[in-house]
C-alpha cells in the first residue's frame, strides 16, 4: 500500500474506476439520447449549449461517443477528488495505515454514489459531469503555487471555466462559489486574477445571447430572468421538493454541516469566525439559488458537492472525532446513508425518474422507471411486469397477465424519453362490449388533439395505427388520452357474478415506429 501511495495519480484513477463500476451495478449505464445536443451549431449561431454538440458534429460522433465522453468526464472528476483526498488525509505519511486509507475510500464512495453519477449513468440526457470536471480541473490548476507557471495556469483555468459555461450555463453558479471561496482562502487579488475573468466572460456571453434559445429546450437566459421575476412563487409551486433536496445531496449535506462547524470553530478570531460562518452560509445559498429559475431539483441541489469538497480539503482530518472507533462508526453511517438514498432524479412539475423499485416507492405513482430510452421499433407491454406499465398515468386499474383495464371513461398514458425519429404508433387494445349496447366508441387523442376514433363490436382486440401529426419534441412527454363512450362492469355485462369494477378500455401494447 505504501508503494501505491507514492503514486497518488495512478491510485486515485484505479479507485475511481472501481467505485464507478460498483455504481453501475446500482444504476445501470444507459446510452443516452444525444439529439438535444446536436441541434445547435456554434459555427452558425454561437449560443448557449451549442459548443459540445458542435464538436461532436464536426467529428460525426453520436450517442455512443457522447455517453463515453460523459463517463470519462465523471471518472476524471472523481479521480481529481480522490487524488486531493489522498494528499489531504494521507499526506507525506510513509507508513499509511488501513484506517487512514479507509477514510479516503469512504469519502470517495460517498462522492461516487452521489446525484452526479446518477445524472451521468441514467437515461436523462444530462451532461453535467463534463462541466463539473472542467470546473474542478480549472480550480486545481489555478490553486497551484508554482510561481513560474502562475500566468499560464490562470489562462488555462479561465479557458476551462469558460468552456464549462459554454457547455452548460448553470456553471455560472459553480464559478460564483469559487469566486468567494478563493477570495477568502487566497485573497481578493488571486480571486480577481484567477476566477473573475472567466466569471465576467461567462456573464457577458449569457447577456449577449440572452434572447437565444438553449439547444433542444427553447430556454434562453431571458427565460430564466422571467422565471426569476416570479420569485418565491415559482420556487414553492414548481421547483421546491423537500424530499428531492434531501435526496439530491444525500450524505454530502451531513458532511457539509460537520465541515462547516469545524471550519468555523477553528477560526483564530471573532472576525474570522463571522467571516467563515458567512462563507459557509453563502455557499449553501448559492447551491439552492438555481431552484429559483429551474425545476430539476435533485440535479441542481447536486451543486453541494463543490463547497463540500472545498471544505473537506480545508478541514482535513479535523472532520472526524478524535476517537478512532467513533470515527469509523461515523463513516460507516455516512456510507450507509448514501447507499440508502433512493437513486432518482426529481423534477416536481414532471414527476421523477427513478432507477429501482424502492426509489419508485419514494417517488410515487407519477415516477418513471428509466430503464431505457424508447426507440423506433420498441414494443411497450402493459401487462404484469411489462415494460410499459411505468408509463400508465391516470385512470387505470392494476395490470393483469394480458394488459390493463381503464377504471373510468378517460385514461392517459404518458410516454417519456421518446426518440425524435418516431413517426407513428400502433396501439393494440380491446373493449368490453355487451349485448344490450353492441358497440363501444373510443376516441384517442395525442397531446390533446383528436387522432382517431375507433369502434369496438366484440371483445376481440384491435391494432390501431396513429400517425403523429407533429414531430416529437426533445424532453417533452407524449400524452395519449383515451375516452370511452361508456364504462360498464363485468357483472353488468354478464361475464362475472361478482366483478363490479368499472371498465372502459383494455390496453395491451403500444409499438412505436
Amino acid at each position: 500500500m505504501n508503494n501505491l501511495i507514492k503514486h497518488p495519480n495512478f491510485l486515485s484513477g484505479i479507485i475511481s474506476a472501481i467505485l464507478l463500476y460498483l455504481f453501475s451495478l446500482w444504476v445501470p449505464l444507459i446510452y443516452d439520447f444525444y439529439f438535444e445536443w446536436v441541434a445547435g451549431d456554434f459555427f452558425q449561431a454561437f449560443k448557449p449549449r451549442t459548443f459540445l454538440g458542435s464538436i461532436f458534429n464536426l467529428f460525426h460522433w453520436r450517442d455512443g461517443a457522447f455517453t463515453i465522453t460523459k463517463v470519462l468526464a465523471l471518472w476524471g472528476w472523481l479521480t481529481l477528488i480522490t487524488n486531493q483526498f489522498i494528499r489531504v488525509f494521507l499526506g507525506a505519511d510513509n507508513n499509511v495505515r488501513l484506517y487512514k486509507f479507509g477514510i479516503v475510500l469512504a469519502l470517495c464512495f460517498i462522492f461516487s454514489f452521489s446525484t452526479i453519477s446518477q445524472m451521468t449513468f441514467g437515461p436523462v440526457r444530462i451532461l453535467d459531469s463534463i462541466p463539473y470536471f472542467l470546473i474542478l480541473a480549472g480550480y486545481l490548476i489555478c490553486a497551484q503555487n508554482k510561481q513560474s507557471l502562475k500566468a499560464l495556469s490562470y489562462v488555462g483555468a479561465t479557458i476551462l471555466f469558460f468552456l464549462a459555461t459554454l457547455i452548460h450555463e448553470k456553471s455560472i453558479f459553480d464559478l460564483t462559489i469559487l469566486l468567494i471561496w478563493v477570495a477568502w482562502r487566497d485573497g481578493i487579488k488571486k480571486s480577481v486574477t484567477s476566477i473573475l475573468p472567466a466569471f465576467l466572460l461567462s456573464i457577458a456571453f449569457l447577456l449577449l445571447n440572452r434572447a437565444s434559445g438553449t439547444t433542444g429546450l427553447g430556454y434562453a437566459p431571458n427565460t430564466y430572468l422571467d422565471t426569476l421575476s416570479n420569485g418565491l412563487n415559482y420556487f414553492l409551486n414548481s421547483s421546491y421538493s423537500p424530499s428531492a433536496i434531501i435526496f439530491g445531496g444525500g450524505s454530502l449535506w451531513v458532511i457539509y454541516i460537520i465541515c462547516s462547524v469545524q471550519f468555523v470553530r477553528c477560526a483564530p478570531t471573532n472576525m474570522q469566525l463571522l467571516t467563515r460562518l458567512g462563507l459557509c452560509i453563502g455557499m449553501l445559498i448559492i447551491c439552492i439559488l438555481p431552484l429559483l429559475v429551474a425545476f430539476d431539483t435533485n440535479r441542481l441541489v447536486g451543486l453541494i458537492w463543490l463547497p463540500t469538497f472545498l471544505l473537506l480539503c480545508q478541514v482535513g482530518p479535523k472532520l472526524l472525532p478524535t476517537s478512532k472507533k467513533l470515527s469509523i462508526f461515523m463513516l460507516i453511517c455516512l456510507c450507509a446513508l448514501q447507499l440508502a438514498v433512493p437513486p432518482m432524479l426529481t423534477m416536481p412539475p414532471l414527476g421523477s425518474v427513478v432507477f429501482n423499485s424502492y426509489a419508485k416507492w419514494f417517488a410515487g405513482p407519477r415516477s418513471i422507471v428509466a430503464d431505457f430510452p424508447i426507440r423506433p421499433g420498441q414494443i411497450l407491454e402493459f401487462k404484469d411486469q411489462g415494460n410499459g406499465s411505468h408509463f400508465l398515468d391516470k385512470g387505470w386499474h392494476g395490470t393483469e397477465a394480458w394488459g390493463v383495464w381503464s377504471n373510468q371513461a378517460d385514461s392517459t398514458v404518458t410516454l417519456q424519453n421518446l426518440d425524435p425519429n418516431i413517426k407513428q404508433l400502433f396501439i393494440t387494445m380491446k373493449s368490453l362490449v355487451i349485448s344490450d349496447v353492441p358497440k363501444q366508441e373510443v376516441e384517442i387523442r395525442i397531446n390533446g388533439r383528436l387522432a382517431k376514433s375507433v369502434e369496438f363490436k366484440d371483445l376481440n382486440s384491435q391494432t390501431i395505427l396513429i400517425p403523429l401529426s407533429e414531430p416529437i419534441i426533445p424532453r417533452q412527454p407524449l400524452e395519449i388520452q383515451f375516452h370511452a363512450s361508456r364504462v360498464i362492469t363485468p357483472k353488468k355485462a354478464g361475464i362475472s357474478a361478482d366483478d363490479t369494477r368499472p371498465l372502459g378500455i383494455g390496453l395491451i401494447t403500444i409499438q412505436v415506429q
